[in-house]
C-alpha cells in the first residue's frame, strides 16, 4: 500500500536529486538546454527533473552527473542532504541548503 508519507518521501527525494542537478548545472555556467542534449533528453524533461517533479533514470542520471563532472556516488550523496534539509525545513528546521531550494523555487 503507497501511503502519503511514502508519496512525500519520495517527492523530497526527487527535490533533493533536482536541487543537486540544478546546482552542479549552475556551478558550471551550462544551460539546460545543453545538459540535456549531451544526455540525450530533452530540455522540458531536465527541467521538470531539476525542480523535482519527475522521475529519472538511472542511466540518464549517470549520464547528466558525467556532464556535470560529479560522480555518481557522490551525486547521491549530496542529493540524499538536500532531502534531509527539505524534511527539516517542513519540520520548521532552518538549514543553509535551504536558501539554494527557496532561489530554485522563485
Amino acid at each position: 500500500m503507497y501511503t502519503s508519507s511514502m508519496k512525500e518521501e519520495k517527492d523530497d527525494l526527487l527535490l533533493g536529486i533536482g536541487t543537486m542537478l540544478r546546482g552542479s548545472r549552475q556551478k558550471k555556467e551550462l544551460t539546460q538546454k545543453v545538459v540535456a542534449e549531451k544526455a540525450g533528453i530533452n530540455e522540458k524533461h531536465l527541467g521538470r527533473i531539476e525542480r523535482g517533479e519527475s522521475n529519472v533514470k538511472i542511466k540518464t542520471l549517470e549520464l547528466l552527473c558525467k556532464e556535470l563532472e560529479v560522480s555518481l556516488p557522490n551525486f547521491f550523496q549530496k542529493a540524499l542532504r538536500y532531502k534531509k534539509a527539505i524534511v527539516d525545513a517542513r519540520k520548521g528546521i532552518y538549514l543553509p541548503q535551504m536558501d539554494l531550494i527557496k532561489k530554485k523555487k522563485t
